[in-house]
């Protein structure tokens, strides 16, 4: 009878200290994802900092060139750098590789705050998702519309440039509905990814 206690209370024990080592294990896990995934949103920070600060000056140039061609007010001394705008293509290529190593693993709930889950899964599978869908049709439109497009103008020659053509106002027209649409996307990604990151870096202070 003793030996039969002394076995229960020995696999108790074990199953215990079993339990306690995978408990301590995950919690490790879950801070080294935690701090790999803030070193990510860093280096996704800055990019989307960049993106917003350089959109925003060639929005704004652009917006002032648009206005100023529908008036039949355009100013050539500025048009081929005005021109040059519109072959900008920025696309945002975020740093994920320990979220998707988390999910195609399976190890995403190795992070147990739920809210903390929630706001990384919408900011990568959300707006993520989304500057890269607007830059992936706005890459399509640019090759196959406006890039073929703008080659035909003599970029050495502004005076021979129809500026009121419809090819003309329609390529700066989409131009600026892209940058427009960029910047909304790329700022709203980058408050979430500030935030998310802060929240982070509180829950491993706790």
């Amino acid at each position: 009878m003793i030996n039969f206690i002394v076995v229960i209370v020995g696999v108790t024990i074990a199953f215990q200290l079993s339990n306690r080592k995978e408990k301590s294990d995950q919690r490790q896990l879950e801070r080294n994802s935690l701090e790999s995934i803030v070193l990510d949103l860093d280096d996704d920070i800055y990019h989307l900092e960049q993106s917003t600060d350089t959109i925003k000056i060639l929005k704004s140039r652009l917006e002032y060139f648009v206005a100023n061609l529908y008036q039949k007010k355009v100013n050539r001394d500025s048009l081929i750098d005005l021109i040059s705008i519109q072959y900008v293509q920025s696309p945002f290529i975020p740093r994920d590789n320990t979220y998707q190593s988390l999910l195609t693993s399976g190890k995403l709930d190795v992070i147990d705050d739920f809210e903390l889950r929630k706001q990384l899964t919408q900011l990568y599978h959300g707006y993520y998702q989304s500057i890269k869908l607007i830059d992936q049709l706005s890459a399509q439109q640019k090759n196959e519309l406006i890039l073929p497009y703008l080659m035909t103008l003599d970029h050495g020659n502004p005076g021979s440039i129809n500026v009121y053509e419809p090819s003309f106002v329609n390529s700066n027209s989409y131009s600026l509905y892209y940058l427009t649409q960029k910047l909304a996307q790329d700022q709203i990604a980058l408050n979430s990814a500030v935030q998310l990151r802060e929240d982070i870096k509180k829950k491993l202070k706790d």
